[in-house]
């Protein structure tokens, strides 16, 4: 199905920027300096993916279906405590940037939760989305639609996201060599 595979791969994007954040947050942890625009970028980017389009696509996704209303508001707390998480991890990542003390100590414990966090939401989603695949079916041709239009504001934005995050990648690699 077209709509499922969109969002996995979607799921695909964030789990390579989760797996970037988990490298410099292993490097901080040893004590090593990753540079805080490094950081903020791949936060950015992971709120570029996580939190627009694709949390409209899932609700499109969940309206097409009996979601329980436990369900669905788990997602959704869920998806507001990512929002609060992304805007302390930048907070902590400018105080790191500044010298602060401790910082580094602060950015290491909570982007680990953070990654784990979420790792595991799109792990659930995905075994969601399996369960759900009969359903989803015959909406398939209308969610596809739908998520065209949810992408058309935005396209250039996250075609330019994807380039950054190349070079994104090419950077880290240079930094863990």
């Amino acid at each position: 199905m077209k709509s499922i595979e969109y969002l996995q791969s979607e799921h695909d994007i964030l789990y390579v920027l989760l797996d970037l954040l988990e490298q410099s947050t292993l490097k901080m942890e040893n004590g090593r300096d990753v540079p805080p625009w490094m950081l903020r970028e791949n936060m950015e980017l992971i709120r570029l993916y996580a939190n627009g389009t694709h949390q409209d696509r899932e609700e499109a996704v969940f309206s097409r279906v009996n979601l329980s209303p436990t369900e669905r508001d788990g997602i959704t707390n869920d998806h507001r405590k990512y929002k609060k998480m992304i805007r302390f991890l930048l907070r902590v990542i400018e105080a790191y940037d500044l010298g602060y003390q401790g910082a580094r100590g602060v950015y290491v414990h909570y982007s680990k939760s953070f990654i784990e966090m979420i790792r595991e939401h799109m792990k659930n989603e995905e075994a969601l989305w399996a369960r759900m695949a009969s359903k989803l079916k015959k909406a398939d041709s209308k969610l596809v639609e739908e998520f065209t239009r949810i992408d058309s504001p935005v396209k250039r934005l996250r075609e330019k996201g994807l380039t950054r995050m190349e070079t994104l990648k090419r950077e880290y690699r240079k930094v863990a060599a």
